[in-house]
């Protein structure tokens, strides 16, 4: 009734707001979208269009409309560059190109994402991980191992993501026949990891890898 017969007031855009949320939380996701939709058409230049074009997208990722999600995660970026959200939302515009498939275009936004964190951040390792697959699933090989070598030299030497870096290098210097640099991998690893399955794991294809070397 409210928005029926107030359509002027100064509180509409907060309504359509609140509406579309208490539609997300409910999970009647098309009716939160359109309620965000109007509210970003019709009052563009609220504090109000952020939070809920960045719910939008939320909203579309649930239906699993991934392209409008995609498009409206990009818009969100593009327009609000220096939001607190656009973290999140460069995460999910990243996620959602791999679930597609569309590697030319996750490898752009890792590469945005990773410009606005710091330099100490640990979730970069997580990031460049990710974009190593990126190139391992266009099959740029090189471009791949550039980015498992530089987590190579990244902290903490513990980390998961580098430590599994490590492990696909060790794969793809075996498949090389590179055997000088597969053990330099696998010892870094066995040196490294808190796992011990994995220190095992590494020390037994060192022996493999040695005794093969030793018989040529």
């Amino acid at each position: 009734r409210f928005l029926q017969n107030f359509q002027g007031n100064e509180s509409t855009p907060a309504v359509l707001f609140h509406l579309g949320t208490a539609y997300y939380n409910l999970k009647q996701y098309e009716e939160a979208i359109t309620n965000y939709q109007r509210l970003c058409s019709d009052f563009p230049d609220t504090e109000f269009v952020a939070p809920a074009l960045f719910n939008a997208g939320l909203c579309y990722k649930k239906t699993s409309k991934l392209s409008e999600a995609a498009a409206v995660y990009a818009k969100f970026i593009e327009q609000y560059p220096k939001d607190k959200m656009v973290n999140d939302a460069l995460l999910e515009l990243v996620a959602i190109y791999k679930d597609q498939f569309r590697y030319n275009l996750a490898i752009p936004a890792i590469n945005n994402l990773l410009t606005k964190l710091d330099a100490a951040d640990e979730s970069r390792l997580e990031l460049i991980y990710s974009l190593a697959e990126c190139y391992t699933e266009m099959d740029d090989e090189k471009s791949s191992i550039d980015q498992y070598l530089k987590l190579r030299a990244m902290t903490p030497a513990n980390n998961v993501y580098r430590l599994r870096a490590l492990a696909k290098l060790g794969e793809m210097y075996e498949n090389k026949k590179d055997w000088v640099k597969a053990i330099d991998i696998y010892k870094d690893i066995a040196q490294n990891t808190d796992r011990e399955d994995w220190r095992t794991a590494v020390k037994e294809r060192i022996e493999v890898i040695s005794e093969g070397m030793k018989k040529k």
